[in-house]
């Protein structure tokens, strides 16, 4: 696939899918692309519509990206304008539109995003100096200034690509954390399950429906774990 969105090569970039749409977020090129499914053509790209802007208004992408449940919505993390100030955040759009709101996290680096079902809030989850932390961001009244919740994982989760997923009103998320994974609700900053794995080298995911943990690894192959 060709696209700005540096979908050249697809392993720099995150990806997020939404009704019949998915998107890409590429860090070294620093654009976000919507890309329709069934046409395979781009029908949102962050670096067209936001052109015409002055440098110190330049609407950027950094990190990880989100779409709601029906693909209407577009989530993205934009990075820092200056390294002086703290202005980091996450963009909200409508697909196709010019317009765009943005939310302070008070996360430094954003790993995952995730729309609730309804689309009123997103979850965030991330790093910042020696912790994880998360925040949901009620889009209909955000706070000002938001304090966000430390996870007690064993390691600071650092550049490593996270995908929250909701199950009803609760979000959560996988975390490889040396030899366990431990699936973590990001509302109440609480453990889930806690399942130990042979090596570091696994891959843990949930199900869309965030009731099923799997877990893959070279050494163990690929196990499927029920969740409350």
């Amino acid at each position: 696939m060709v696209g700005s969105g540096g979908s050249l090569d697809l392993r720099l970039a995150q990806v997020a899918v939404g009704g019949r749409s998915f998107a890409t977020a590429n860090a070294f090129t620093r654009n976000v692309v919507v890309w329709d499914v069934r046409t395979r053509r781009i029908c949102h790209d962050i670096q067209e519509i936001f052109k015409n802007l002055t440098y110190d208004d330049r609407v950027e992408g950094e990190g990880t990206v989100a779409l709601s449940a029906d693909g209407s919505r577009l989530a993205f993390c934009r990075p820092r304008r200056t390294f002086w100030k703290e202005d980091e955040g996450a963009v909200v759009q409508e697909i196709g539109s010019g317009s765009h709101a943005e939310y302070r996290t008070g996360i430094q680096w954003a790993n995952g995003l995730a729309f609730s079902p309804n689309g009123a809030a997103l979850a965030v989850v991330g790093a910042r100096p020696d912790q994880t932390v998360t925040t949901i961001v009620d889009l209909n009244d955000p706070a000002d200034d938001p304090e966000p919740v430390v996870l007690p994982t064993d390691e600071r989760v650092d550049r490593i690509n996270l995908r929250p997923v909701w199950c009803g009103t609760e979000p959560r998320v996988p975390i490889v954390d040396r030899n366990r994974v431990t699936v973590w609700n990001l509302a109440t900053a609480t453990a889930i399950l806690s399942v130990d794995v042979p090596g570091s080298r696994s891959a843990a995911t949930l199900t869309p429906d965030g009731r099923t943990l799997v877990i893959a690894s070279p050494d163990d192959g690929v196990h499927a774990h029920p969740l409350p």
